[in-house]
């Protein structure tokens, strides 16, 4: 999921990094105990069971000492974010914001949280309190990220668009962030720039999601080589989308790959019209007659008004030299399209039949008949 992990920031939080982060909320005496370098080594090896516990130490023994407890709230909400515990994250980061309202790493910890139950104009309002006063690299790309992919789903394009990209100025590769932005751009119709970021994501790790998006951007662009190679790896996935099974057959076909072209939308369920004249097209690249005549003519019942339909199975015909069955689908096909190509290629045949017809011998001068 795109906001289930969570980036370290800073060097991963050490006690000198974690007084910065807070503004100076955190007493430099907090670090003396055990329990909190026990708590920063949990937090370093992901350990966020024993992370949560012993921060949650930190804070009973700083109360009890009558010392500030700021820096251990917030690395427990961090260690319960780890642990994907939102509740008890949010209740730690709470604390930390009653004794430093304007911390930006907290109001963008909390943004995250907020994202992650799709509390979108929440998680929007908390990034806009907070980001002005972040300074780590690591708090503002979350804080762009986060934003934009909440300003994504309020539908509001532009906005989320501009986040990403900042976002992506400063961790160009990550794969969350640029599926975000290519699927904006996508939606957005800017199908080069979202065939470039999405392409990037699912190199940065072939997800599904990940390859459907980019599958539906390279079909629009008629990158055949692109839809071919992901499709093929989300059916290798058990993908078994209609969709995507037509458009890799499609891909097929447009590089001229019939065989494959023919397996993919074989598997299609059901009669389609989309599997109908795919195959038809497929079996006429192969050169199979009798399969391209099955799939033309049943294409030309879902389909009787098409032109290509009547071109087809003309074309059927008179590679299995059988002129008269071509003369009646041209014909068909002007009556049924209007198109007036069908009767130049009607006369055509008409006049292959003539020439084919047999003649009366002449008979000799004299000769009674």
């Amino acid at each position: 999921m795109m906001f289930d992990s969570l980036p370290r920031c800073g060097l991963l939080f050490p006690a000198l990094l974690v007084v910065g982060a807070l503004a100076g909320a955190l007493p430099a005496q907090e670090s003396v105990y055990p329990e909190w370098e026990k708590g920063m080594a949990c937090f370093k090896a992901s350990d966020y069971a024993c992370c949560a516990a012993e921060f949650t130490k930190v804070v009973d023994l700083a109360v009890r000492d009558n010392s500030d407890p700021t820096g251990a709230y917030y690395m427990a909400g961090r260690c319960y974010m780890g642990k994907r515990d939102l509740a008890n994250a949010e209740r730690s980061f709470m604390k930390v914001l009653e004794r430093v309202p304007d911390n930006g790493s907290t109001l963008i910890q909390l943004a995250l949280i907020a994202k992650q139950r799709n509390e979108n104009d929440k998680a929007v309002q908390y990034v806009n309190q907070g980001i002005g006063s972040v300074t780590e690299k690591g708090d503002k790309f979350l804080a762009h990220k986060v934003r934009g992919g909440a300003l994504m789903v309020l539908g509001k394009r532009s906005e989320a668009a501009k986040d990403l990209q900042d976002a992506l100025a400063l961790s160009p590769k990550d794969g969350d962030v640029l599926f975000m932005a290519g699927k904006v751009a996508a939606e957005m119709k800017q199908y080069d720039k979202a065939f470039d970021q999405l392409n990037k994501a699912y190199a940065a790790g072939a997800s599904k999601e990940r390859g459907q998006a980019l599958l539906g951007v390279a079909y629009k662009l008629n990158k055949y080589d692109v839809v071919a190679r992901v499709g093929q790896a989300l059916l290798d996935q058990g993908v078994k989308d209609t969709a995507i099974l037509i458009q890799v057959g499609s891909a097929h076909m447009a590089v001229k790959q019939y065989e494959k072209a023919v397996a993919t939308l074989l598997q299609v369920p059901g009669s389609t019209l989309a599997k109908a004249s795919g195959l038809a097209q497929a079996y006429v690249g192969l050169s199979n007659w009798s399969e391209a005549e099955k799939y033309c003519l049943e294409w030309q019942k879902l389909d009787s008004k098409n032109p290509a339909v009547y071109d087809g199975l003309g074309r059927i015909y008179l590679s299995q030299d059988r002129p008269k069955e071509a003369l009646q689908w041209y014909q068909r096909g002007l009556s049924n399209t209007g198109d007036p190509k069908f009767k130049d290629m009607a006369a055509k045949v008409e006049q292959r039949l003539k020439e084919l017809a047999p003649t009366a011998p002449v008979k000799p001068e004299g000769e009674k008949s």
